[in-house]
C-alpha cells in the first residue's frame, strides 16, 4: 500500500497553473467532510457548541470598543475615534486571525494524520485545504458580524450593497493562504523546527501589516515593505469596502490575485514534489 501511495504521488506533477484548483474541486466532497469533522470535534464537548464561532469575534469587538472608546480614547488616522477605531482594528484582526490559524495548523496537519500517509492512498493535499476552509468559516462569521454592526451603528445600509465586492477580496486571499499552507505543511514534515517558529513569525507579521494601524500612517518609503505582507491588501481593501463603503482598488486586487495564483501553484508544486518522501520520514 505504501508503494502504491508513493507511485501515485510521483506519477504526475502539477505543471499546469490550473492543477491546484482542478484537483481541489475534484476532491471537494472530501474537503467538506474533513471541514465538517474538524468543526464538530472542535466544539463537541462545549456547552455553547458552534455558538463560539460567533461569540469569540463578538467579544473581541466589544473589548475593542471599550478600550478605544472609553479607556484609551483615540482616533483613527485622519478620521474619528471610539467605535471607528474599534471597527478598523477589528477588520484587521479578523483577517489576521484567519491567516494565523491556517498557517499555524498547517505546520502540524500532516504530522497529526500520519495514518493517511503511511497506510492508505489518500489525497494528502486536501488536508491543508480543510485547514483553510475552517479558517474561512470563522472569517466569514466575523465579517458578517462586522457588516451588521456597521449597518446598524453607522446607519450605513449601503454596506449591504458593498458586500458584493467581498468575494473579489476574499477569494484571492484564501488562494494565497492555501498556497502558503501547502508550502508550510509539506516543509514541516522534513523540518520540524517550522512548527516552533510559526507562532513567533505570525505574531511578528501582525505588527508588519496594517492590523493595528492604517497603511497611510506609514512613511511612503516603508509602505511597499508592508505591502509584501500577504494580508496587507485584504485588510486595506476590506476597510475600503465595508467601512468606507466605496469600491475597492481593482488594479491592486488584480495584481494581488495574480500573485495569489502564482503562490498557490508554487505551493502545490512544492507539496507534490516533497510528498514522495513523506512516508520515509513520518
Amino acid at each position: 500500500m505504501k508503494v502504491a501511495h508513493r507511485f501515485t504521488a510521483a506519477s504526475r506533477l502539477p505543471v499546469s497553473p490550473l492543477a491546484p484548483f482542478r484537483d481541489t474541486l475534484k476532491n471537494w466532497y472530501l474537503v467538506r467532510r474533513l471541514t465538517d469533522q474538524d468543526l464538530a470535534l472542535r466544539y463537541r464537548d462545549s456547552v455553547m457548541g458552534p455558538l463560539w464561532v460567533f461569540l469569540i469575534p463578538l467579544s473581541q469587538l466589544l473589548v475593542f470598543s471599550l478600550i478605544f472608546g472609553t479607556v484609551f480614547p483615540s482616533r483613527w488616522h485622519g478620521g474619528s475615534g471610539g467605535l471607528e477605531v474599534a471597527l478598523n482594528i477589528f477588520c484587521g484582526i479578523v483577517v489576521f486571525a484567519a491567516f494565523s490559524e491556517a498557517i499555524s495548523r498547517s505546520a502540524s496537519v500532516l504530522l497529526q494524520n500520519r495514518s493517511y500517509i503511511t497506510k492508505v492512498v489518500f489525497p494528502l493535499e486536501t488536508l491543508p485545504v480543510s485547514v483553510v476552509a475552517v479558517a474561512a468559516v470563522n472569517l466569514l462569521v466575523s465579517l458578517g458580524l462586522l457588516v451588521a454592526v456597521v449597518a446598524v451603528t453607522k446607519h450605513g445600509f449601503g454596506v449591504l450593497l458593498s458586500i458584493v465586492y467581498l468575494p473579489l477580496i476574499l477569494a484571492p486571499f484564501l488562494v494565497m493562504l492555501l498556497g502558503l499552507c501547502w508550502l508550510i505543511a509539506s516543509s514541516a514534515v522534513y523540518v520540524r523546527d517550522i512548527g516552533h517558529a510559526i507562532g513567533p513569525a505570525t505574531n511578528l507579521m501582525m505588527f508588519l501589516s496594517p492590523v493595528l494601524y492604517p497603511l497611510s500612517a506609514l512613511p511612503e518609503v516603508l509602505r511597499w515593505v508592508v505591502y509584501l505582507n500577504p494580508i496587507s491588501v485584504p485588510i486595506e481593501q476590506l476597510r475600503v469596502v465595508v467601512l468606507q463603503q466605496v469600491p475597492p482598488n481593482f488594479l491592486v486586487l488584480l495584481v494581488y490575485s495574480l500573485a495569489a495564483c502564482a503562490v498557490a501553484w508554487a505551493g502545490y508544486l512544492w507539496f507534490s514534489v516533497l510528498r514522495k518522501g513523506f512516508a520515509d520520514v513520518v
